[in-house]
């Protein structure tokens, strides 16, 4: 009888669990569809709670969060799907949601990878072709602002240099004074020179004058 009871509680356990899993499902998947993606998110991740053995709930619930721009949530989930996908297909779209979520994050090289791997799994996938060529062309974009970065911050050195140089230089002023001093002394020299040749030449005139014949 004991054992009876337990079998029961646990069935009726199990039942009521796999109702609640159906009803949070259903409501998530309403809600996402009238775009309350916050909301599904929450009732899909209430079903996980109960049951997360479902492949679709996960791929669903990776999707919801992708919408409530929870991209690394949304990778966790994909890896979590990817892991229970047998179809190549299937895994292919797998990859090429987790290329967006990982572009959407901002990191360029993980979401290069996830195309190439989506592409290597079905090769007609255009739209993952698109993206890749995207995503190679943000890359490059984005080495090209750090080389011009790098070539400016260079650049700083170069300048730090040349003013080390004009530093450098400052101190051939003194020369330049010296240069000005000793012209102003043979100046004076000359100047004292002239006077002096002056004071002879009047002596000698009024010396001249001094002895004519009147």
């Amino acid at each position: 009888m004991k054992w009876f009871i337990i079998i029961l509680v646990l069935l009726l356990s199990t039942a009521l669990n796999a109702q609640s899993f159906l009803e949070s499902v259903s409501k998530a998947q309403e809600a996402y569809k009238t775009e309350e993606f916050e909301n599904a998110l929450t009732l899909y991740n209430k079903a996980a709670s109960i049951d997360n053995n479902h492949e679709h709930l996960v791929l669903e619930l990776a999707q919801a969060a992708y919408r409530t721009n929870a991209y690394e949530e949304a990778l966790l989930h994909y890896e979590s799907a990817i892991k229970r996908t047998i179809n190549p297909i299937n895994q292919s779209e797998i990859y090429h949601n987790m290329g967006n979520a990982s572009l959407k994050a901002g990191d360029i090289e993980r979401a290069i990878n996830y195309y190439k791997s989506s592409i290597k799994l079905n090769g007609a996938g255009i739209e993952t072709k698109s993206n890749l060529s995207h995503a190679l062309r943000m890359k490059k974009n984005a080495a090209q602002n750090n080389d011009g970065e790098k070539k400016e911050s260079s650049s700083k050195p170069s300048q730090i240099q040349k003013n080390k140089k004009q530093q450098k230089a400052v101190p051939q002023k003194k020369y330049s004074f010296e240069a000005q001093k000793n012209k102003q002394i043979l100046n004076d020299l000359l100047r004292k020179e002239a006077q002096t040749k002056r004071r002879l030449e009047e002596k000698r005139s009024q010396s001249s004058n001094n002895s004519k014949d009147w």
